[in-house]
């Protein structure tokens, strides 16, 4: 089969949703499936914006390339997954969360828009029809993701765990007294949550590996465990 995995792309930000697709594909292909990923950017401010963006990928037609027929779609992020195709399958990696729990947690930035309300309404419309669309099972990529498809859209889908880049180099080995923490430093990603819990379990070391994408957030996090008497590397 000819198959698109259709994933946002953020520019100059990459992270383990950019590793999921990719590994997707090199799995895709070496089962004899001709697969590529299909990238669409995404900003997502200000609210005008979302909306354009939105639509924009909506109207993106991705059925044939070349008068080739592209047989199957598997839709990752939101909004690519909404590009247009008739053979529709969804692994989800993300809504756009900040419609769903970031909008009860009162952390979205949709709710400083005038236009929130209706640009959450919005895309939980947009969500609902595209995976009404599909006639496959829908698939998350954890049951975390699968709660909140259930919680907020009443849709069931299967959790559909991935096995991370390198998997068959990694084995089990002993434990040590630090934490482990991979990931983007971001705040989205919440670290400043690891750090407070860490000054509740005296001597224990922190290991933060990733990139700095916000140099401000890093810097309140190095505050943050200076106030708190801990010591991360």
């Amino acid at each position: 089969m000819r198959i698109g995995v259709l994933r946002t792309q953020v520019p100059f930000v990459t992270g383990g949703a950019e590793r999921h697709g990719a590994n997707l594909v090199h799995a895709l292909n070496q089962r004899g499936h001709e697969a590529c990923e299909i990238t669409l950017p995404f900003k997502w401010y200000p609210g005008e914006v979302l909306a354009d963006h939105i639509m924009a990928a909506k109207l993106i037609d991705v059925s044939e390339v070349e008068a080739v027929p592209v047989d199957l779609t598997i839709g990752l992020k939101f909004p690519a997954y909404l590009a247009n195709h008739p053979n529709r399958m969804f692994w989800v990696l993300h809504q756009h969360r900040q419609a769903y729990d970031q909008w009860e947690l009162g952390t979205s930035d949709l709710l400083d828009d005038p236009q929130g309300e209706a640009l959450r309404a919005l895309i939980h419309e947009e969500d609902r029809a595209a995976f009404a669309s599909s006639s496959h099972p829908i698939y998350a990529n954890s049951g975390n993701v699968a709660g909140r498809l259930q919680k907020h859209l009443d849709v069931a889908a299967q959790p559909l765990y991935h096995p991370p880049p390198n998997a068959e180099n990694l084995r089990s080995g002993s434990y040590s007294d630090y934490l482990f923490v991979p990931g983007r430093i971001n705040p989205s990603k919440r670290l400043e949550l690891t750090l407070q819990a860490l000054a509740h379990a005296p001597g224990t070391r922190l290991v933060i590996a990733g990139t700095a994408e916000n140099p401000a957030y890093q810097d309140q996090l190095i505050q943050l465990a200076a106030e708190l008497g801990v010591a991360p590397v």
